[in-house]
């Protein structure tokens, strides 16, 4: 039993460091990620609650889309404002 071709990727990524802490190349992946996948990012600390309602929306295909792409505008807005030194 094979699965469809079509069927998307779902991906849960934790990690301690929010995404605008992330360096240049893992920060450029994260992009790719949200972009062409079903994503989402789980940053530490959590609670196993939450981490159960993250699992299961992903599995069931509930999964928070416009989370995520606000996780992501605001991370490249920080980083910018970061590198010219101007409020985002």
């Amino acid at each position: 039993m094979g699965e469809s071709p079509n069927q998307a990727l779902q991906l849960l990524l934790v990690s301690g460091t929010p995404p605008e802490g992330l360096t240049d190349g893992a920060f450029k992946c994260f992009e790719d990620l949200v972009a062409t996948c079903v994503f989402d990012y789980l940053e530490k600390p959590f609670t196993p609650t939450v981490l159960n309602e993250r699992v299961a929306a992903l599995v069931d295909g509930q999964h928070n889309h416009e989370r995520i792409h606000r996780r992501l505008a605001d991370a490249q807005a920080y980083r910018q404002w970061q590198r010219e030194g101007k409020h985002p």
